[in-house]
């Protein structure tokens, strides 16, 4: 698509549509401009380090998408920060919607365990790339979506996604591909013998109730410190009463018109 066949198609979409034709060409617009730029992360070398303090992690960027989750670390590196200065030795680390593993490889450096959650293949195959990479055991990586029922569910992601894409979710999602992967919950991996999190990020692209909902039972018996969870246009309400209801007090650390990030930390 040239940018006057774009500009056209945008002006089309925003007549019918309004605010969500607006959306849809501007998705457009970005994979296009990724697409037409795409050679550049060829001239990149395809393992970057990612520094957050005295904490290193090397990750690898074969393809666009990883490149440019690199590029935009800036945004989560607070949050980062927050997590690395919190966790204890002893600590089991659970990341809920891995990714490539980039909280994982970091933080998995300074706790005891990782347990990494991540249901769409070519993330789960990239982080255990990273894990070894970073000399962390792969084998930390449990290829299922997190939530509050067991069997299998239909995931979502966008047809052109690829390694590093963080948009696939268990919520439906229109213009989406689907695929089936298996589900479980927090507390069945603890009864089949995982080790319950001290320390938890989740980034689930809207089912975090879902994932929290499917654990209440770790939750509450007091061993979990501590929650980051980002919230993708839900209702953080509920969220953050089940956090509370448990324990835990709730604060708002990284705020956007579409997304929030909660810190819940055990008060009682």
């Amino acid at each position: 698509m040239t940018f006057v066949d774009w500009a056209r198609f945008s002006v089309d979409e925003i007549r019918s549509e309004g605010i969500d034709g607006a959306r849809t060409a501007a998705i457009e617009f970005y994979f296009g401009a990724r697409d037409k730029l795409s050679f550049l992360h060829k001239f990149a070398n395809n393992v970057k380090t990612i520094r957050v303090n005295e904490t290193t992690a090397q990750l690898r960027n074969d393809t666009e998408t990883e490149f440019t989750h690199f590029r935009n670390f800036h945004n989560e590196r607070h949050i980062v920060e927050d997590i690395l200065q919190s966790v204890e030795p002893t600590d089991t680390f659970w990341d809920v919607g891995g990714n490539i593993g980039t909280y994982a490889c970091l933080v998995g450096q300074l706790v005891d365990e990782i347990v990494v959650f991540e249901p769409f293949p070519e993330n789960a195959a990239k982080i255990r790339r990273n894990l070894e990479l970073n000399g962390l055991p792969p084998d930390a990586v449990r290829e299922v979506a997190l939530t509050d029922r067991i069997g299998t569910e239909t995931f979502y992601v966008d047809p052109r996604a690829e390694a590093g894409a963080g948009q696939g979710s268990i919520v439906p999602k229109d213009e989406k591909t689907t695929m089936n992967v298996e589900c479980t919950t927090g507390e069945e991996m603890v009864t089949n013998g995982a080790v319950a999190p001290d320390v938890m990020k989740i980034d689930v692209e809207g089912a975090e109730l879902d994932v929290l909902t499917g654990m209440e039972d770790i939750l509450s018996c007091g061993d979990c410190q501590l929650v980051y969870c980002e919230i993708h246009d839900t209702d953080w309400c509920n969220v953050q009463n089940l956090l509370e209801r448990h324990g835990f007090s709730v604060a708002v650390i990284h705020e956007s018109t579409t997304q929030a990030f909660l810190r819940a930390h055990r008060s009682f």
